[in-house]
């Protein structure tokens, strides 16, 4: 019984994942992209490719992921998760700089310190999970607080 009712809890997780990150890493980029196109259309402004790429591929291991929680092969599929992730931000972003020209003038945005900041959590969420999934198991094995073994 309670393995059905945490497969069930997987599946109806894996369900919003699958709904959720497909929203957001996939369908979004796309309208904001259509938009920008539309609202500025001599703008070289597009949505590139890979974009969409990642946005499968960090939907694709969370739905993995939420499908496999608590078991041994979910790490690795969330610290890819994190990892796809930082490299996604710094690749749209080119690295924290972004240049475009009008006319004869070109323009440069300089923001790597933000995105430095905005990097570090998923990478710190990256190496957090395996640990976090190993202190738990060593947790689940130690006797309920209170109780010593005897000594002889």
């Amino acid at each position: 019984m309670r393995t059905t009712v945490r497969r069930r809890r997987r599946v109806i997780r894996a369900g919003w994942a699958l709904v959720s990150n497909a929203l957001f890493w996939v369908v979004f980029p796309y309208y904001v992209g259509t938009l920008l196109v539309k609202s500025l259309p001599s703008s070289p402004l597009t949505i590139p490719l890979f974009v969409y790429e990642f946005g499968l591929v960090i939907t694709a291991l969370q739905v993995a992921s939420a499908l496999t929680e608590g078991m041994v092969v979910s790490v690795p599929m969330l610290s890819g998760t994190h990892l796809v992730t930082a490299y996604y931000v710094w690749a749209v972003t080119g690295g924290g700089r972004l240049a475009f020209s009008a006319g004869a003038t070109q323009f440069v945005l300089a923001f790597s310190l933000l995105v430095y900041v905005i990097i570090i959590p998923s990478l710190w969420a990256a190496a957090r999970e395996p640990l976090a999934f190993v202190l738990q198991r060593r947790a689940d094995r130690l006797p309920p607080a209170g109780t010593f073994p005897s000594s002889p």
